[in-house]
C-alpha cells in the first residue's frame, strides 16, 4: 500500500464510494410502516422424549434400529431406499 491507502486504509473505490456519499445531498427516505399482523401464541417446539422405531422391514420382522431424526427410517433402509432409487 502506498500514498493515501496508508492514511485512511482505503482502496480508490472505497474512497470515492465515501467521498461520494459524504458530499451528496441528503436523501428522502420514505418509511413504510409494516401491516399490523394479530398476534399469535408462539408455538412451542415438539421435542421427542423416545426415540422413534425404523418403519422398515427385516424380512418379515420389523426393524428395531432407531430411526434417523426428520425421517421415517435408520440409516440402513435409507440407504437401501437411495440404492433402489437410483438403482
Amino acid at each position: 500500500m502506498i500514498g493515501r491507502a496508508l492514511d485512511d486504509s482505503l482502496c480508490k473505490p472505497c474512497r470515492e464510494e465515501l467521498h461520494l456519499d459524504s458530499t451528496s445531498a441528503p436523501r428522502a427516505v420514505a418509511v413504510i410502516s409494516a401491516p399490523a399482523q394479530p398476534h399469535t401464541a408462539t408455538p412451542t417446539p415438539v421435542e421427542e422424549t423416545t426415540p422413534r422405531a425404523c418403519q422398515g422391514r427385516e424380512g418379515d420382522a420389523p426393524c428395531t434400529r432407531e430411526a434417523l431424526p426428520l425421517r421415517k427410517f435408520c440409516r440402513r433402509h435409507m440407504v437401501q431406499q437411495i440404492a433402489g432409487v437410483v438403482a
